[in-house]
């Protein structure tokens, strides 16, 4: 798991598909290491971790990622809103519905997102 996480934000799309389908893969033993690569100085790497743990859809995921919504990437926080949408438990939508984000491509997500769980 560590080597994968160490390729997380490769410029190759090849090499970032592959990482994605075999870290989800891993499941819950990706998930402590994913939520580490969030604190990468690179945005695309946590980009690509919050891409993840939303595709693994464990639980115990949303702490890290309801903290990557204060990130300062837009693209990162995107990615973790969709992640918190895509793990969908009472928790990842109390962090959706509480967060206000300042860019509107964010805000339309979490605005989508919000509305589906309340059907």
């Amino acid at each position: 798991v560590a080597a994968l996480v160490g390729l997380l934000g490769s410029e190759h799309r090849e090499i970032q598909a592959a990482v994605n389908s075999v870290l989800e893969r891993f499941g819950t033993a990706a998930l402590e290491p994913l939520a580490g690569a969030l604190r990468s100085p690179r945005w695309q790497v946590r980009e690509q971790a919050s891409d993840i743990l939303g595709m693994i859809g464990a639980g115990d995921g949303v702490p890290a990622l309801a903290q990557a919504l204060n990130d300062a990437h837009w693209q990162v926080r995107f990615a973790a809103v969709n992640a918190l949408g895509a793990i969908d438990t009472p928790a990842a939508r109390r962090a959706l519905a509480a967060h206000a984000d300042a860019d509107e491509r964010v805000r339309k997500l979490v605005s989508a997102l919000v509305s589906r769980a309340r059907l």
